[in-house]
């Protein structure tokens, strides 16, 4: 609009700070990207589970009907599960509503 009213250097200025604003944004989105993408990587949830008798640990993901999850504080709960016995149980929610 103001390279059509006259004022070729007001043009000038906003297209190159709208450019410089799509690189900076771009950059921005890339690290973000990549970040992101470490933090799946390095983060694999595994759960305690009791099998024949026998505690072990594995990839959460292997988790099937059946298994009995050991719960010690600060673990995540890999799936859907329902307490067995429980001794002052608190349980954070807010992840899953959203809070």
């Amino acid at each position: 609009m103001s390279a059509a009213t006259g004022g070729i250097a007001d043009a000038v200025i906003i297209c190159s700070v709208v450019g410089i604003n799509a690189v900076i944004g771009y950059f921005t989105e890339s690290h973000s990207e990549h970040a992101i993408e470490s933090l799946k990587n390095t983060f694999k949830p595994d759960a305690c589970v009791l099998r024949d008798g026998t505690a072990r640990r594995i990839p959460s993901r292997e988790v099937v009907i059946g298994d009995i999850l050991v719960l010690k504080p600060g673990v995540y709960i890999s799936a859907d599960s329902r307490i067995i016995n429980a001794h002052h149980l608190n349980l954070d929610e807010s992840p899953l509503t959203g809070e």
